[in-house]
């Protein structure tokens, strides 16, 4: 961190410092997946624990109501 007078100005490893009156700072966000295939797992395996997760819960439900 550094500082400048009485204000105090944020730098990250690469460079980004906020302008003197700026409000906000804007950056680029890398992609998270490497690529497509490691998305559609992740969303096969969301799929798959929603199903569950409801499965899960209508036979809670149905057990509840039966005792």
């Amino acid at each position: 961190m550094a500082e400048i007078g009485q204000r105090r100005l944020f730098k990250d490893e690469d460079g980004l410092i906020l302008p003197k009156r700026a409000s906000y700072a804007e950056k680029a966000i890398p992609r998270q997946f490497r690529n497509a295939a490691e998305q559609e797992l992740i969303d096969e395996l969301g799929y798959f624990v929603a199903v569950v997760a409801e499965a899960t819960l209508a036979s809670n439900f149905i057990l509840n109501w039966v005792l």
